[in-house]
């Protein structure tokens, strides 16, 4: 194994440095700022290691990670589209979530086929990868195309995404519960407004039965469906319901 020049590993503990530098302001929400640490961190890696060695993914994800937290869709493909061809190369196990990821920017670009043959390689290779991760990714998929009113698409995401949780006894699942407040608001979005009560009622019951803090946007949902429904009085008392068990969460645990 070949053994790198003093200079050389100091430039990679730099490197090293600046990615967690990233990661830390983008735990603050500075991502423009964390961008920059990002790209001082590949550039440094670049300049050490071939053009295809598996350090340069997690740069190349920190840098589309950015660029999406900024709406960014255009900028983070070409990152996201070399972290997957590099991760395919080094046979990385997750590379059906980067594949998924990537199929989500397509979407936001409204480059659906792009979109869908980029999902069709990552289930090809889901198995290898953690598959609540994996269901978790399919899910933003899902949402991506909703958000696009691809319904039929998004609606094969929200299906394939619960195959797979279902398969691995995830049934009730805080992933669960959010896919399928998904699923309802993608009926709500098309005016099925009896369905979608159905898909948020089922979402409640699986926050409760996960002991988790309620989710805002699960009960939101659940409340604009009722009002759509003309269930002003229902959806009167799910909002306060809302707002003490929120008042409820935010009180310090007694030790």
């Amino acid at each position: 194994m070949e053994t790198l020049p003093r200079d050389k590993v100091l430039d990679l503990d730099l490197a090293m440095e600046n990615g967690l530098l990233c990661e830390t302001l983008m735990a603050q929400k500075k991502y423009a700022e964390a961008e920059q640490y990002a790209k001082k961190k590949l550039a440094l890696e670049e300049s050490l290691l071939h053009s295809d060695d598996a350090v340069l993914v997690h740069s190349l994800t920190l840098i589309g990670d950015c660029e999406i937290q900024q709406e960014q869709f255009a900028g983070a493909e070409p990152f996201y589209k070399r972290a997957s061809e590099i991760a395919r190369l080094q046979k990385f196990p997750t590379l059906g979530n980067l594949l998924l990821t990537l199929a989500r920017t397509e979407a936001q670009l409204k480059e659906f086929s792009k979109a869908e043959t980029y999902k069709q390689q990552a289930l090809a290779v889901k198995h290898k990868a953690n598959q609540v991760e994996f269901a978790e990714n399919m899910r933003r998929l899902g949402v991506a195309f909703m958000r696009k009113q691809q319904w039929a698409e998004a609606d094969a995401c929200y299906q394939e995404a619960a195959e797979i949780l279902a398969s691995i006894h995830q049934d009730s699942s805080p992933t669960m519960a959010m896919l399928t407040a998904n699923r309802g608001r993608l009926c709500y979005r098309q005016e099925q407004y009896a369905q979608a009560e159905i898909l948020y009622q089922k979402a409640m019951s699986m926050i409760k039965t996960t002991n988790r803090p309620v989710n805002k946007e699960v009960w939101n949902g659940m409340a604009e469906v009722l009002e759509k429904e003309g269930k002003t009085d229902q959806a009167s008392k799910l909002r306060e319901q809302l707002k003490a068990t929120a008042s409820d969460v935010a009180k310090p645990v007694p030790h």
